[in-house]
């Protein structure tokens, strides 16, 4: 066992035991690092709000969908970042997606692939 697995070990066993005896100490040893470390929470913060708040019409909103799942719902090829909601008006129901499909929802959507299928159709004919 080298050096670092030894202190790797010894911390996972003492360190809990310490917190424990300790409190007062543990806390003002967590703000300290938070205050030190402001953006890196502002971060994780910002990635439960992604995850857990949906924006509609400029307000937050908590959504009921359950975790994200790594793999995008329709391609099942790409990570789930997007969540598609096909009603705007303040329902939540939808999937969540990779980017590229979300653009493709997003096409569907407003109608895009009708277009599409028109310009398709009339070069086809040429």
């Amino acid at each position: 066992m080298n050096r670092a697995e030894y202190l790797r070990n010894y911390i996972r066993e003492y360190f809990p035991k310490w917190r424990r005896r300790n409190p007062k100490r543990w806390r003002e040893i967590k703000k300290k690092y938070e205050k030190k470390h402001t953006l890196k929470f502002k971060n994780l913060k910002a990635r439960y709000n992604r995850e857990h708040y949906l924006k509609i019409d400029g307000k937050y909103v908590r959504h009921d969908k359950g975790p994200r799942p790594k793999l995008c719902q329709l391609c099942g090829k790409y990570r789930a970042r997007d969540y598609h909601h096909w009603e705007s008006n303040g329902k939540i129901k939808g999937i969540w997606t990779c980017p590229r499909c979300h653009n493709l929802c997003e096409g569907v959507d407003q109608g895009l692939d009708a277009t599409y299928r028109e310009l398709r159709a009339k070069l086809d004919a040429e």
